[in-house]
This record gives structure tokens, sequence and C-alpha cells, in this order.
């Protein structure tokens, strides 16, 4: 015990941050605001949102939107039916492949084109064109070509410098040429970032939610800004009235320069260098579990076999496997140190971004949140609310990217109807 007690210590001071949360609050700050102004990866522009009075205000028509949610292990989708937000049909399963390709949508897509057929078939409807609105959960740029893959995806050298609506368009199309009595046809419409689908979701249904946040396999947000706070160097194309810019924060690429990044976080995954993701998601923290059972030998605990589950279920106290009690309770320390560290940047992280969107003042945060690793984890949860106080109010969002999408969809073909 006197050489856990020595190891703990010893871990505790590499990973616990030093600066005062505050502080780092201002360095994140001081980065957005420059990222805003000149990077390519973070700080991204995304579209045209209308105030909450032009999306309440008008009467719109009813529509039903195929919504299709790439995530990073799980593929959703989900037929909703739009002003109500209301799902119709919905399924899921999960991404085994990490090669990404153009046969990595088409299976994907094949499985979701039989679902609904069956969908459609039961209930003896035919739909000449479906509106397909789309989350993907990787960076993309204004040409929705994928930046980067992150979260233990490959991207294949086919699909590069190709648009991700053009891949699921193609994609879609020859399927549903060898669809057995096809009962739908599709139209492309959207691909937005999750954090901007969340957002989306959020503003359209809650109103008052000024940030989204998405904490799963990867880390990622969302705001929006008055047009004339944006640069002109990052300003969109197309402008129109009573409208704010969407901003997609693309999280996980920031903190190079005072995220206190350890050995211990290093997957030989160094083409994409994404701090902030690094130390706070559902993919890397079980990795760098993994990576301290190995080098300090922890009797019991395979670094093979860590994932998220396991690591969730050993930081909030339900693990029922067959470490020893002492063991055990080593790994669940150390699990609780990396939760601890990434609850305190995340909250930093949030703390900037809100800066920016209440112009400094000292207004509580609304932060409208998703994902599987931040929602099943309680202790994480607890640390992030800890760090937060009285800054930051939570909302979990339900099904908010595959909503979001059909918010975005929905949306954008109202206004061009207008």
């Amino acid at each position: 015990m006197a050489r856990n007690t020595s190891f703990l210590e010893h871990l505790r001071e590499q990973l616990i941050p030093h600066q005062p949360l505050k502080d780092v609050s201002k360095k994140f700050l001081a980065e957005l605001k420059r990222n805003l102004q000149k990077s390519e990866r973070s700080m991204l522009a995304s579209g045209l949102v209308p105030s909450w009075q032009s999306i309440t205000g008008a009467n719109k028509p009813g529509a039903r939107i195929l919504a299709i949610d790439f995530g990073g292990s799980t593929l959703k989708f989900a037929l909703v039916y739009m002003p109500k937000c209301e799902i119709l049909f919905q399924d899921r399963f999960d991404i085994v492949t990490k090669v990404v390709d153009q046969k990595f949508f088409d299976v994907l897509l094949s499985w979701i084109s039989l679902k609904l057929n069956e969908y459609f078939a039961s209930n003896g409807t035919r739909v000449t064109k479906l509106p397909v609105s789309v989350t993907f959960s990787f960076p993309l740029n204004e040409r929705d070509e994928i930046i980067t893959m992150g979260k233990g995806f490959d991207m294949a050298p086919e699909i590069q410098g190709r648009s991700v609506k053009d891949l699921i368009r193609s994609s879609f199309d020859r399927i549903l040429q060898t669809l057995p009595s096809p009962h739908f046809g599709v139209e492309m419409c959207d691909v937005i970032n999750d954090a901007v689908a969340v957002y989306l979701a959020s503003k359209f249904m809650y109103k008052n939610q000024s940030i989204s946040l998405i904490l799963g396999t990867g880390v990622n947000s969302c705001f929006e800004l008055p047009l004339e706070l944006m640069p002109l160097t990052n300003k969109p194309m197309k402008n129109a009235p009573n409208c704010n810019c969407l901003v997609n924060v693309e999280a996980g690429f920031l903190g190079a320069k005072f995220i206190n990044i350890t050995p211990f976080d290093d997957h030989d995954d160094g083409e994409r260098f994404m701090p902030l993701e690094d130390i706070t998601s559902g993919k890397w923290l079980p990795m760098a579990l993994a990576n301290i059972a190995k080098e300090y030998d922890i009797k019991g605990l395979d670094s093979r076999n860590i994932d998220g589950e396991l690591f969730v279920a050993i930081a909030d106290g339900r693990y029922s496997g067959t470490l020893d009690s002492d063991n055990l309770e080593l790994a669940c320390e150390i699990s609780r140190m990396l939760i601890r560290r990434a609850a305190f940047y995340v909250v930093a992280m949030l703390l900037a971004v809100g800066s920016l969107v209440n112009g400094g003042s000292d207004t509580v945060i609304e932060v409208g949140y998703v994902g599987s690793f931040l929602a099943n984890c309680l202790y994480y949860q607890e640390q992030i609310s800890i760090f937060a106080g009285n800054d930051i109010r939570f909302q979990f969002l339900h099904d908010s990217n595959l909503l979001g999408a059909a918010v975005a969809t929905y949306l954008n073909k109202f206004t061009e109807q207008e």
C-alpha cells in the first residue's frame, strides 16, 4: 500500500493542472479569438441560424426528414416529422469498420435503406423525394470535405477531396437502383457537424441553450455569434436578415500550448494532434488508464481490454470483474484522477466559449449536451458540476444529433421556400 500511495502522489503531480481554472479559461479564450480570425481547423463558420423569433413566428408546413447520425461508434437514423421534432421511426447499430472509404458509406447506407424500406412498405407508403440530413462527427471544411479523422478511424485516399454530401448521394444512388421494390427516393440536403446539430436542436426545442457540448468518443462545442462580430475571413458568403452565424469550435484541437499532456496520453496517432480530445474523450481516457496500468504493472487489469464501458464502471464504483480490492481501489483512483483533469479542462473551455457568447458578462452559461461517455459516467458529471459551480447550467438533450439534423434541413428548405 505504501508503494501505491507513493505512485498515486507521483501520478497526481503529473496529471492535475497546476494553474487556476480561471487562468486556463483565459488561455482558451485567447486561443478561440485567434482561431476565429485565421484557423482552418477550429472556430469554423458553419452557416446561418435564424433568430428565435424567426424560428417560432412563422406558419411552417409539416415535413418528414430522414436524419442520419454518423457518430464515433454508432450509426443512428430516424424519420423525423417537423416542425414537431417527432421521431416516427428510428434504429441504430455499431460501426465496426475503422477505414472510411466509399464501401464504408455503402455498407451503412444499405442497412438504413433496407430498414427504412421495410418501414414504408409496412405502412403502405411511397415517398418520391425524402429529404436527407446528416450529422457527421468529424471535422469538415466549407466544402464538406473531411479535414482529419479521429476516434480511431482512418481515411482512405480514395475519398480525400470528395465532399461527404457527394459520397452519401452516390451511395444512395447505387443502393436504391438495386433495392427490391423501393418505396422511397432521396433528396440529399445538409451535412452538418454533430456539435452544430446539438446546438440547433437545443435552440429549436428549448430556446435558452447558448452553447452545445458533445462529449462522447470525441469532444466539441458550438455556439452562435452576430454576423457583425465575425471577421471577414471567416464570415459566411450567404447573408440573411435576422440571422446569426453558427460557429463550430472543433474543440478537440484546442490547448496545444497549455494542456498538460503526459506520456500516458500518447496513442500513436501523431498525425492528428488534438490535445483536448486526447485528455477528455471516451475514446482516449480508457487508453490513458491502459497505458498507466501497463507502465506500473497493475495486477489483474488487462491493458488490452480497457474500453469506455469498463473505464466508466471502475470510475463509478460499478465494477464487477476479478480485480482484487487493492488493485480495484488503485484503478478507481487513477480513473478518477484522469476524469478530474478532463472535467477541469472541459469546464475551462466552456467558460471561454461562454465569455465570447455573453460578451464577457457574468451571465450564467446555458449548455445543452449530448454524448454517451458523459451521459453514462456519473463521476464525470459530478466533477464537471463541481468545477462549473454556479457559472454553468447543463441540459441533457436526448436524440439531439438526429433532431438537429432534421432542424437544419427544415429551416433551410423553409428559408428557400420563403
